[in-house]
């Protein structure tokens, strides 16, 4: 059995990033949707809502991931074992006489 090639937390960062970038997207063709005078109604508010719920979906499917990021097992350090190395640094560079 292979680990998988990403992580959990890698793939929860990649989500939100993406997500951030289509919601700035978003925000920005309903304020130029706003601002429009000749309004073509159906295609540009189906298409927007269509978007919209496809963001909403794929940020409910990232809270699902969220409850499984907790019992992934990281190669990365703690906070707390950093800490405790860094604290304790002295007792790997003290010289033994």
């Amino acid at each position: 059995m292979l680990p998988p090639s990403t992580t959990i937390r890698r793939y929860q960062r990649r989500t939100y990033a993406r997500t951030i970038a289509e919601i700035g997207s978003l925000s920005c063709r309903i304020v130029s949707y706003a601002n429009t005078q000749a309004r073509t109604e159906s295609e540009d508010v189906n298409d927007l809502v269509k978007d919209i719920m496809a963001v909403r979906a794929k940020l409910k499917k990232s809270i699902a991931i969220q409850t499984n990021i907790t019992y992934e097992v990281s190669n990365e350090p703690s906070v707390e074992v950093v800490y405790l190395l860094y604290c304790r640094s002295d007792i790997l560079t003290r010289k033994v006489a």
